[in-house]
């Protein structure tokens, strides 16, 4: 068994088992079509094209496995682009036939594809897959002509070093395995809390507000929405506020619900469907007959829906002709902390005169708007509550500064409020024709008791949504069309074509390579048994090393004088060409162009010395 094909079959097992964990087909379809290759065709390069080779490799598996990526939503993106750079980098360095490493480096890239694979929730189908990948590695190695002798032939001393190394190995892996954590866990703490380090956007339980905004948006696809989406998605309600903190005054009082997935509603108009792994469900305060892709759920008296403990949000649909039953408000809906009570209910009597408090509010939003600025990167100048330097100072900031103003506003003035955070919906992909919601979408807002019933208000200025707008690239939104039809069709349906299309090239290409094998054949067979007489770049070769003083003696077989030169290293490079030019005529290895480029190369570099 060769190098090439010992290194790949734990590639190969690697892409089975990927795709087994992940559910990831398409993905295993493109590396399985190059493992063909690397199997019945390789490249010869040099050590530079090969490092780069790796890193062409690694980002076509990272973008395959993003752009069909939907699919496995098993795993987040950023697993998705190592385990698909791994794979990718694995299936290219057995493509290049690498000519120093070549059993260890694919799989190496393998087990840091399954390595990734790692954060599904596949249980014992991952652990039996990486015993069956780590099987396959020992027998591929073992193997291997120039693996190296068994256990049982060292000899004692060997032996007990081979073990002893073992033992080391397994102790680092252990000793990683216990200090990696919480030494993660510092360094984390350490960069969120420096100044310097941005955040990136995103959807959490809970905010705050810092006193340096950096903040980072990401492009991650967190769910696509069909129908006459909402303009905003809820997720988690916040009701009390003290320096800077938005959290809930009282903790939740879950009702669970079952029996979703078993009797849907006719007639609902949105569906939401999960890209990203997450627990909670966003469902808009307006939203009517909500049905779950799940059998069970939880909601709260806040209106927040969320899957069970221990598993994620499926797909789900719900009018909107309704209103989700939220409990009416309480006094942490108005409670306003006394070191800034007095400043905010100042500025909501100047800029909101007395009247109905539909009216006030409205005017409070209107100011909020007109007179401040959207910016994600902010630095306060003042050690003042955030809000209040918000209002008299700094005058700029992202969404959770203009809601929690809004709400301590409202409150100050009378009217129970509260923060929301969740996403808004706005991105309309061109191909598909549904919305797309990303994680840079995160945002806050304030739902306010009016009349009897929670009504929504938005104070963050409206350009935030022409800047979000304009990011969108046309190649992901492409991108994005093909990943949700693999995500949401059958994948025996969706491979007919591909199949029907990929057997006949396939089948052609193997038997030109057939024909073409055969012919090579059949020409070194009637080289060996037809005329002595040399080829003409060889017969040259050889009267440039006589004329150097290098020549062949008529008793000297070639093989003989091939030794001869490889002592000396003015003409080593010309004693290769010839031992292949003699390999290819008497033994029929090699194709004859490529040892005939062999020997023209020699020659060239032989007139080039002189």
């Amino acid at each position: 068994m060769t190098g090439r094909r010992a290194a790949a079959w734990p590639v190969a097992v690697a892409v089975a088992i990927h795709a087994l964990v992940t559910a990831s087909w398409p993905l295993a379809l493109i590396l399985g079509g190059g493992l063909v290759a690397a199997v019945l065709f390789s490249l010869r390069v040099s050590r530079l094209p090969q490092i780069l080779l790796h890193a062409v490799g690694a980002g076509l598996g990272s973008w395959a496995a993003l752009a069909v990526g939907p699919f496995s939503e098993a795993l987040p993106a950023a697993a998705r682009a190592i385990s698909g750079g791994a794979l990718g980098a694995a299936v290219v360095g057995l493509l290049c036939r690498l000519t120093i490493g070549a059993p260890l480096s694919p799989p190496f890239f393998a087990l840091a594809s399954l390595v990734a694979c790692g954060m599904t929730r596949s249980g014992v189908l991952y652990v039996a897959g990486v015993l069956m990948f780590v099987a396959t590695v020992l027998r591929a190695f073992g193997a291997e002509a120039h693996g190296g002798p068994r256990l049982r032939d060292l000899d004692r001393a060997r032996a007990a070093s081979s073990l002893a190394g073992a033992a080391t190995g397994v102790a680092l892996a252990l000793s990683l395995i216990l200090l990696l954590p919480p030494a993660e866990a510092v360094a984390r703490r350490w960069v969120m809390q420096s100044p310097l380090s941005p955040a990136v956007s995103g959807l959490s339980d809970g905010i705050r507000l810092s006193r340096t905004t950096n903040i980072e948006t990401s492009d991650e696809i967190v769910l696509r929405v069909r129908g006459p989406a909402p303009d905003l998605l809820r997720g988690f309600v916040h009701t009390q506020y003290r320096n800077g903190r938005w959290t809930r005054s009282v903790a939740p009082r879950i009702r669970a619900v079952h029996g979703l997935a078993a009797r849907p509603p006719p007639g609902l108009r949105v569906s939401l469907t999960p890209v990203t792994t997450a627990e909670q469900y966003l469902i808009p305060l307006q939203a009517s007959a909500v049905w779950l892709a799940a059998d069970h759920a939880v909601v709260d008296q806040y209106g927040q829906w969320r899957a069970p403990r221990g598993e994620l949000a499926a797909a789900s649909s719900f009018g909107l002709d309704g209103e989700q039953p939220v409990e009416a408000p309480g006094p942490p809906d108005t409670a306003v902390p006394p070191d800034v009570a007095a400043a905010l209910a100042d500025l909501a009597r100047a800029w909101a005169p007395p009247g109905p408090p539909a009216q006030r509010l409205a005017s409070l939003v209107a100011h909020l708007r007109d007179g401040f600025t959207y910016s994600l990167h902010t630095q306060r100048r003042t050690n003042g509550d955030p809000v209040v330097d918000f209002l008299l100072h700094e005058r700029r900031g992202h969404c959770e500064f203009f809601a929690s103003a809004l709400a301590l506003l409202a409150r100050v003035s009378g009217i129970p409020a509260r923060i929301v955070t969740g996403y808004r919906v706005h991105e309309q992909n061109r191909f598909g024709g549904y919305r797309v919601v990303r994680e840079r979408d995160a945002h806050a807002w304030v739902e306010a008791f009016l009349d009897g019933r929670w009504t929504t208000h938005d104070p963050t200025p409206p350009s935030f949504l022409e800047e979000e707008a304009a990011r969108t690239p046309l190649l992901a939104a492409l991108a994005d069309w093909i990943g949700a039809r693999w995500a949401e069709s059958d994948p025996a349906t969706a491979l007919r074509p591909v199949a029907a299309l990929a057997i006949p090239l396939l089948g052609g290409w193997l038997a030109i390579r057939l024909v073409r094998r055969r012919r090579e054949r059949e020409r070194a067979a009637s080289a060996v048994q037809g005329s002595d007489l040399p080829w003409p770049a060889a017969d040259e070769l050889l009267r440039s090393l006589a004329r150097r003083g290098w020549p062949r003696q008529p008793w000297e077989s070639l093989e003989a004088y091939c030794r001869r030169l490889r002592a000396a290293a003015p003409v080593a490079a010309c004693a290769q060409s010839l031992d292949a030019y003699a390999r290819h005529r008497y033994g029929g290895v090699a194709p004859r162009l490529e040892v005939e480029a062999q020997l023209a190369q020699a020659l060239r570099l032989l007139r080039h010395d002189r």
